[in-house]
């Protein structure tokens, strides 16, 4: 069972590292922001009762209702909630 803990810690690690780059502790209001390279996109919302999605990368909140059918996300998240049948772009 020793292994499965050490794996983990590893894990643990790896995460870690991979969110500490040069860029993000240089300006973290960089961090906060869309990533390098990519643009917000516009989802649209195509069930009927109101919702809130956590982002599967950000973890952001996004909530969507029959007025606010479109909402701005980040296109991390925005590329997994398109592969479900709820989203739409634009």
């Amino acid at each position: 069972m020793g292994c499965c803990g050490k794996a983990r810690a590893n894990l643990s690690y790896s995460r870690s590292v991979a969110v500490a780059t040069p860029a993000a502790a240089a300006n973290p209001a960089a961090s906060a922001s869309w990533p390098s390279g990519s643009a917000p996109r516009q989802l649209r919302y195509t069930g009927q009762a109101g919702i809130v999605v956590r982002g599967p990368v950000t973890g952001k909140p996004y909530t969507f209702n029959a007025q606010d059918q479109v909402q701005t996300v980040d296109p991390r998240d925005a590329a997994v909630l398109l592969r479900t049948q709820y989203f739409r772009q634009g």
